[in-house]
Parts: C-alpha cells; sequence; structure tokens
C-alpha cells in the first residue's frame, strides 16, 4: 500500500510540473529566428542570390533536377520561443503547417523536447523540413521556381511572407496534451 502512495504521490508531482510548463507555454512568444541549410538537389545554396552564382556543376544539377520533373529542397526552419514566465516552460512534440505567400509548402510534426527558462529566455526549436518545390509551384514558370528557391535561401529580391503554424504539446503520465489551437508566426523575408 505505501509503495502505491508512493507512486501516486510521484506522479502527482509530475503532473503538477507539466501541468506548471503547460500553463508557461500558453505566454509563450513564438517567432521565427531564421531558415539555415537550404539544400536543393543536393546543392547548399544558403546565401546565393540566383542560379548564376553557382559553380557550373552545381547549377547543373538544380536544372537537371528542374528538367526532371522533381526539385527536392531540405532546409531548417529555427523558431525561437521566448518564456516571459518565471517558471520553465516545455514541449514534447510540435505540429505545424507551413504557408508561403498563403500557399501550404508543407507540414509535419516533431517530437523533439524543448524546455524554455522562465525570465524572458529563448530556446530553438529547429524544423528539418523537406519538400518537393516542383510540387508546390506545378504550372510555375523555371524562373518563378528558381525565384522562390532563393528567396527560401534569404538572398531573393522578390519579397515573400512565410506563416507557419505551430501547435506545441505536452506530455503528461503518457499522454500527449496538445495545445488549444495553433498559434500563427508570421515573417516576411527576401526583397533584399
Amino acid at each position: 500500500m505505501k509503495k502505491i502512495a508512493g507512486f501516486l504521490l510521484i506522479l502527482s508531482l509530475g503532473s503538477c510540473s507539466t501541468l506548471r510548463e503547460l500553463a508557461s507555454l500558453k505566454q509563450c512568444e513564438f517567432r521565427m529566428q531564421g531558415i539555415r541549410n537550404v539544400v536543393a538537389a543536393g546543392v547548399n545554396i544558403s546565401g546565393q542570390t540566383s542560379i548564376s552564382g553557382l559553380n557550373l556543376l552545381d547549377a547543373g544539377k538544380i536544372l537537371g533536377a528542374l528538367k526532371q520533373g522533381s526539385l527536392p529542397v531540405n532546409l531548417v526552419l529555427d523558431l525561437e520561443i521566448r518564456n516571459p514566465n518565471q517558471q520553465m516552460a516545455a514541449l514534447n512534440k510540435t505540429d505545424y503547417i507551413a504557408y508561403l505567400d498563403g500557399n501550404e509548402i508543407f507540414n509535419g510534426t516533431t517530437s523533439q523536447r524543448v524546455e524554455i527558462p522562465g525570465n524572458n529566455q529563448t530556446a530553438t526549436l529547429p524544423l528539418n523540413v523537406q519538400f518537393d518545390l516542383i510540387k508546390l509551384m506545378q504550372g510555375k514558370t523555371q524562373n518563378a521556381v528558381l525565384n522562390l528557391l532563393f528567396n527560401l535561401a534569404g538572398a531573393s529580391n522578390v519579397p515573400s511572407t512565410l506563416t507557419l503554424k505551430v501547435k506545441p504539446s505536452v506530455s503528461l503520465a503518457g499522454m500527449i496534451i496538445p495545445y488549444p489551437g495553433y498559434i500563427d508566426v508570421t515573417t516576411q523575408f527576401g526583397g533584399k
């Protein structure tokens, strides 16, 4: 009987801590810290302004992928979370949907636990995303596809709006408790 009472006490203490983390998470502020490691068709294009800035081999890989009808893009989108509370906040799972200029470009889930210390400290949640840019931009010209690609790399002359809808969740006694609704995080990039 003492073992069961001890287990229930530990469970309730853990649950109180998780509930405090969830309450703190509610007041956290989310913002996009940046996009990094943009790789298209196996070529890292981070910081490049256009296809003409690439060497001949790398430009050929991207143009070849375009001609084949598939341009796989991998990137890391860093989401910064600021916790204005005194209590630590945490999340165990995050669902996300990304929209570029109002069009969904990718969605996914990460099960990475992130702890956000209190007192206005921040933590970064890196979202590793993959999508096929050709499928996303079906019917668009090659120039439009390349403009968007280099915009994602952060160096295009054409401005875009990226909206990320995030739904964090916490773990309570082995159950995942989702945040009620999505949190919208919007940023503008490109247009340099």
